[in-house]
């Protein structure tokens, strides 16, 4: 994954409601320690990872989580942390730091699950898309999905042994991107948009921006 591949963890002091049966909490680092020891089961450690903080509300437990967190990512091979000023901001200005040719989205407290995923799963996506540049985005499936509520655009179609479905809707939920994809056509697109103050989550930005069907075929926006 060296060179082709950066992992985005956004987190903050919000107990997880997905690893709660670990007992895990901030602002120690065990719930990112546990989501790296399972990431690298997957990609091996050869990847970048940048640790994106919601630092909005500097409280003295905040503050400690973000040393703490910058004493851990000391320990790795390659990391860091970025500061971001509330959700939104964290949601979107880790992957502007980019460098490598795709990124995989992922929140403090999701893992990979061995039923569905198996460890070469990563590698075959992210041949599909060097091959298949018009798939931009391939959102990992987290539970049965129905074509009115969640806009399926098609059958399951197997390319490269990979089971895709295309999606005429968004999530934030875990995801592969391809960087040039986001730097030149989704990010550009999200600041045009007026902010709503209802709807802080870029994930329902992009949902509406996407109610524009011409798009779907142009964004390449996939489900695993």
């Amino acid at each position: 994954m060296q060179g082709k591949l950066t992992v985005i963890t956004t987190t903050h002091l919000t107990p997880s409601d997905r690893i709660e049966e670990k007992g895990i909490r901030n602002p120690n680092t065990d719930l990112l320690e546990y989501v790296y020891e399972n990431l690298t089961q997957y990609l091996g450690k050869e990847f970048h990872w940048i640790i994106s903080l919601d630092f909005k509300n500097q409280t003295n437990e905040c503050k400690q989580y973000r040393d703490n967190i910058q004493k851990y990512i000391e320990t790795l091979p390659s990391a860091e942390l970025l500061l971001t000023n509330g959700w939104r901001e964290n949601m979107t200005e880790a992957k502007n730091m980019v460098k490598t040719p795709y990124f995989l989205f992922w929140e403090h407290d999701w893992v990979f699950n061995s039923f569905s995923i198996k460890k070469d799963t990563v590698s075959k996506i992210l041949k599909t898309m060097d091959a298949y540049p018009n798939i931009n985005h391939v959102r990992f499936n987290k539970r049965s999905h129905h074509a009115g509520l969640d806009r399926l655009k098609g059958n399951c179609t197997y390319i490269n042994d990979i089971p895709l479905i295309k999606m005429g809707c968004w999530s934030n939920n875990p995801h592969i991107c391809r960087t040039s994809f986001w730097n030149q056509t989704a990010y550009p697109t999200l600041l045009k948009r007026k902010v709503d103050p209802n709807h802080l989550s870029t994930e329902h930005d992009f949902r509406e921006i996407l109610r524009n069907t011409e798009l779907i075929d142009k964004w390449g926006v996939y489900l695993y």
